[in-house]
């Protein structure tokens, strides 16, 4: 490849202001591959400094800069229902056959200090979780959902806690990793995992990429448009117009969609899963 000719970023309208949402971001990378072998270039990727660790080791990247203004900037999807990689690939006209996977690249050094973090648990089934985003209106409440994790723990199934936030009270994690590690850290994590079950959030995105099967309770179930070969959910039931994907509080509280799910079947659909 040639020396770097083009840069891309996604920005929320304009580009000097880069998107600060981990799974928006992510899912450019689905597309890296082939902007690059297009350009007959690798690429700049423009992206805020705590969502450097996206990008690193990706063999389609030269560089992360936050300060150099996109030459191709990605605007990110607010329609409902919206796929996010294929609104991306929409804006450059790319036409694909196969469905699109965002891509992690992580080093062999990487997956070895993951391993590493979890390594108690070896020979167990280890289920990643991930329950809280910065959207209230997608989030799992902990003692909604706690009968369900208890009922997995007492089938012998380990639960791993990743991510960041402020209000995941559940005390039963057999490890908890919450707001104690660094986006790459927490993928190393996820890799060494069999599962992800949680919600429509950047790390659902990001085990999508790290091939890890995902089992997901989606609002409305509008957004599970955003869906991959290997996620898997349930209808909740719930008919709604979506308002709260547009971020218009029609709930009073907790969102009724986030909980009206048959727990008794959402713990089979991850048994299934583990058992494959």
């Amino acid at each position: 490849m040639s020396e770097i000719d083009i840069s891309i970023g996604m920005a929320f309208t304009q580009p000097d202001r880069l998107c600060n949402s981990v799974g928006d971001t992510l899912c450019i990378s689905a597309i890296l591959e082939r902007l690059s072998e297009e350009r007959g270039t690798k690429l700049i990727m423009c992206a805020l400094p705590e969502l450097h660790g996206l990008w690193l080791n990706n063999p389609y990247i030269k560089t992360i800069n936050a300060n150099v203004h996109p030459m191709i900037n990605m605007i990110p999807c607010r329609q409902v229902p919206c796929n996010i990689v294929n609104y991306f690939a929409s804006q450059l006209n790319f036409k694909f056959s196969k469905p699109l996977m965002p891509r992690i690249y992580l080093t062999p050094e990487e997956i070895e200090w993951g391993k590493n973090q979890l390594i108690e648990f070896n020979g167990h089934k280890k289920i990643v979780i991930c329950g809280e985003t910065g959207f209230d209106s997608k989030n799992l409440r902990p003692d909604y959902i706690a009968p369900m994790f208890n009922k997995l723990k007492e089938n012998g199934y380990k639960l791993i806690r990743v991510g960041v936030g402020r209000r995941d009270s559940y005390q039963g994690y057999d490890k908890s990793f919450y707001n104690m590690t660094t986006l790459r850290q927490a993928f190393t994590i996820m890799n060494d995992c069999d599962l992800f079950v949680g919600i429509d959030c950047g790390l659902f995105h990001a085990a999508a990429a790290l091939d890890i099967p995902q089992v997901i309770f989606f609002r409305n179930n509008l957004s599970s448009n955003n869906k991959y070969p290997d996620t898997y959910y349930i209808d909740s039931g719930v008919v709604c117009q979506g308002a709260c994907l547009n971020h218009i509080g029609i709930c009073q509280g907790h969102p009724r969609c986030m909980d009206s799910f048959n727990l008794d079947e959402y713990f089979d659909l991850i048994e299934e899963q583990l058992n494959k």
